[in-house]
């Protein structure tokens, strides 16, 4: 599962987790499904909890945990949050 650390406001951020959607029409289902990101925990100015709460979330369920899964994990974290804020604020200067 993909996870993504946003900010809220100046001073607070989130975790959200890429979900699929089951999309309604008139409300009833449709049958087609798409991805969205959804809120799935706010962690106020604690950064570390949201990091680890990302990191939690999107280590697969029934495999071991290895270093080699960290790594992964956080690079998907890395690339999804980064994603979010904009590449502008990436840029090197």
């Amino acid at each position: 599962m993909s996870a993504r650390i946003v900010r809220v406001d100046a001073y607070n951020v989130a975790v959200q987790e890429l979900r699929d959607v089951e999309s309604r029409q008139g409300g009833k289902k449709t049958g087609e499904v798409r991805k969205e990101w959804m809120d799935a925990g706010y962690y106020g100015h604690r950064l570390e909890w949201a990091a680890e709460s990302a990191l939690f979330q999107s280590l697969k369920v029934d495999s071991p945990i290895t270093k080699e899964t960290i790594k992964q994990a956080v690079a998907q974290i890395v690339k999804e949050t980064k994603a979010c804020l904009g590449r502008k604020l990436w840029a090197k200067n």
